[in-house]
């Protein structure tokens, strides 16, 4: 008799059966330890070490849905850009040692005319003249000034200036009894970046599980580790490189794709360039980096920007180089450099040499940079077909890049 049954009706629909693995901190640490993608793994470690501070832990890390820090897949925040103290002369009036109209930086994306104020005291940092504000144009950017302040000659005439001289607000002077100053605004502008979905699977079939011999080379477990090695240098690269942006699926124009910015977007008008690397160099791009206050920060850097470091200036006695506290803490290596204004904590990322032929580098403050995390890294395991004779397992995440006043971070270039 034959069996009662109607061929050809089975439906082939996901498995039900489909676990979730949330990602352990070790993970993160194996990797970044062999200097694979190790900016991302740090940035990971540390949402998950603020997470776990959140919940009034003071040490160790939190996995799992406690990472999520965003609500949506774009993602806002505000900025307040201070400015520096430091501007420079564009134009001057008549006689460079008796003029008293000098001409700053103005107009549309330049606000160096709004940082003065009638009062301030500047300084010609070429000639090392003071001179008083006594009257402000904020749309020529025209200062009128006291020449040689402090001087015999006080009022008349100061040392020659020219054009391309930096200019120092120093200070503001009151006189006794006067009223309130011209009070300064800050204006906050709106940044904002994408989460972008990173997701690669693995897949075995049952006859490849089940054999035993050949040393396991083709088993499931085997790929998902060299799967979640490429899971994550691909967001490494994406965390230097990407570009912001959404756009229509190719494979399926109901749905769209969208892709978060890096480093490289974020910092683009702060880039330290020089032809060779020298400790004077170095200093000069300490200077930039610490503008607004020193601090620790980090150094992202690839293999031949750290070759440099170690040959130009911790083999010539210059600045010592020791292990650092982060290595305890995050477990993994860091080495600091002691600058003269702050400690740097250096990471190599090997993944950088896909990207940057120059040795390159990224000073980054760790306060003003976070991951935006939407949906944490997990493996989904099993989802293939009810029908299939196999498995398959998916690695998934859904993050971005968050960076905070890109003006106190900096990138570092040598272009010889």
């Amino acid at each position: 008799m034959a069996l009662n049954l109607n061929s050809g009706t089975m439906k082939t629909t996901i498995n039900s059966g489909i676990h979730v693995r949330q990602f352990d901190p070790v993970l993160y640490r194996r990797m970044a330890d062999n200097q694979q993608a190790t900016f991302v793994n740090f940035l990971r470690l540390l949402g998950m070490k603020r997470a776990a501070e959140k919940m009034g832990r003071s040490k160790g890390f939190v996995a799992g849905d406690s990472l999520q820090n965003v609500d949506n897949f774009k993602f806002e925040w505000q900025d307040i850009y201070t400015g520096t103290p430091i501007s420079k002369i564009t134009a001057i009036g008549d006689t460079a040692t008796t003029t008293t109209s000098i001409t700053v930086p103005h107009g549309s994306g330049d606000t160096d005319a709004k940082m003065f104020n009638v009062n301030d005291i500047i300084l010609d940092r070429n000639t090392d003249e003071r001179m008083l504000v006594t009257a402000v144009n904020r749309s020529t950017g025209v200062l009128t000034v006291v020449r040689g302040l402090g001087t015999e000659n006080q009022g008349t005439s100061g040392t020659t200036i020219a054009v391309n001289d930096k200019l120092v607000l120093v200070s503001s002077a009151f006189a006794e009894g006067s009223y309130s100053n011209v009070p300064r605004s800050y204006s906050p502008t709106q940044e904002w970046n994408y989460c972008q979905i990173f997701k690669r699977s693995v897949e075995n079939t049952g006859t490849n599980e089940a054999i035993k011999s050949h040393g396991g080379v083709n088993k499931l477990s085997l790929q998902r580790k060299l799967e979640h090695e490429q899971f994550m240098i691909e967001r490494s690269r994406a965390y230097f490189k990407g570009l912001r942006a959404s756009f229509e699926d190719p494979n399926d124009t109901s749905k769209l794709i969208r892709t978060t910015a890096g480093l490289d977007y974020f910092l683009r008008n702060n880039v330290f360039t020089r032809s060779s690397f020298t400790y004077g160099n170095f200093i000069d791009f300490c200077e930039v980096v610490y503008q607004y206050g020193g601090g620790e920060r980090i150094l992202v850097v690839n293999d031949k920007l750290m070759s440099l470091i170690q040959k130009e200036i911790v083999n010539n006695g210059r600045i010592q180089m020791d292990v650092s506290p982060k290595s305890k803490e995050y477990g993994f290596d860091f080495r600091r450099l002691k600058a003269h204004k702050g400690s740097m904590d250096i990471l190599i990322d090997s993944t950088m040499g896909d990207l940057y032929d120059d040795p390159t580098g990224f000073a980054l403050d760790t306060d003003l940079i976070e991951e935006a995390i939407l949906r944490p890294d997990v493996w989904r395991e099993n989802v293939q077909a009810n029908d299939l004779d196999g498995r398959k397992d998916e690695i998934l995440g859904e993050c971005g890049l968050k960076v905070i006043s890109p003006d106190r971070h900096c990138k570092l270039v040598i272009s010889g």
